[in-house]
């Protein structure tokens, strides 16, 4: 988590997040094992980049985007004070969080636990963003 947080920061102070618009998240984490010799390290691992790093760079990124959001309206005299609540309002803001999918998070397939299991985490944590 601190390290996300440290990623995000460094962009602000390298190249200044207000104007942030697009994040994506891409990680490769397709690793095939088979279920018998797959190792607890192992499939935690693959979870923790494809799912949890996701979902990580995914609340950073919606933070500051809100948080952009009220900042702007604010400033702009708008009478709303929840960036959430004005992202809903209008229709001409583009705010976009990317997270790279594989079929593997609609269907499993053999020596691909670990992966398509945090595919399938990943796209319910996108869905529920």
């Amino acid at each position: 988590e601190s390290q996300i947080q440290a990623l995000f920061a460094r962009i602000d102070s390298e190249l200044s997040l207000k104007n942030l618009k697009v994040v994506i998240f891409n990680v490769g984490a397709n690793v095939p094992c088979s279920l018998l010799d797959e190792t607890e390290r192992k499939f935690r691992k693959v979870w923790e980049m494809a799912c949890f790093g996701g979902f990580l760079v995914g609340r950073e990124a919606a933070r500051i985007m809100l948080d952009n959001i009220s900042s702007s309206s604010s400033s702009s005299g708008s009478s709303s004070s929840s960036g959430a609540a004005h992202m809903n309002q209008s229709s001409s803001l583009c705010e976009t969080i990317i997270f790279t999918g594989a079929s593997a998070s609609l269907r499993g397939k053999a020596n691909f636990t670990a992966f398509g299991s945090a595919k399938a985490a990943l796209r319910s944590v996108a869905q529920s963003m």
